[in-house]
C-alpha cells in the first residue's frame, strides 16, 4: 500500500546495532513496540505504525488498540499475524508488505473495512 505520508515522516527508530544478538535485537525491537503502543492507548491515536522494527513477533497490547483505522507492520520479520487482528474492525489500512508470513488467519475476513 501506498500513502503512509500520515505517519511522521521521520519516526523514532531503535539505532542500528549490527553487533547485538539477534535475540537482544528482537527484544530492542519489541520494546520500541511497546513504547509506541502505549503511547497510542493513552492518546487514542487511529494509526499507529510500527514499520521497520523487525519485529519477529507482536506484542498482545496491541490487540487493545481495536480503534485503529490505519496500522504499519511492513518491513519486520513477522511470520505469525495473531487471530485478534480480526477485532480491529475500524481498520481501513493495513500493511504488511516485507515481512515472512506464510499465511493469514481467517478472522482478517471481519475487516470489512479494509481498502483494496
Amino acid at each position: 500500500m501506498s500513502g503512509w505520508g500520515y505517519f511522521d515522516p521521520n519516526p523514532p527508530r531503535p539505532s542500528p546495532q549490527p553487533n547485538l544478538r539477534p535475540v537482544l535485537r528482537a527484544e530492542v525491537a519489541f520494546s520500541e513496540a511497546e513504547k509506541r503502543i502505549q503511547k497510542a492507548l493513552k492518546s487514542g491515536a487511529k494509526q499507529l505504525d510500527l514499520g521497520g522494527l523487525g519485529l519477529t513477533r507482536l506484542p498482545r497490547s496491541l490487540s487493545k488498540l481495536t480503534q485503529l483505522r490505519r496500522l504499519n507492520l511492513a518491513k519486520n520479520q513477522l511470520k505469525v499475524v495473531p487471530r485478534w487482528i480480526g477485532h480491529f474492525v475500524q481498520l481501513q489500512e493495513l500493511c504488511l508488505d516485507h515481512n515472512q508470513i506464510m499465511s493469514l488467519p481467517e478472522s482478517l475476513g471481519r475487516l470489512s473495512q479494509l481498502a483494496e
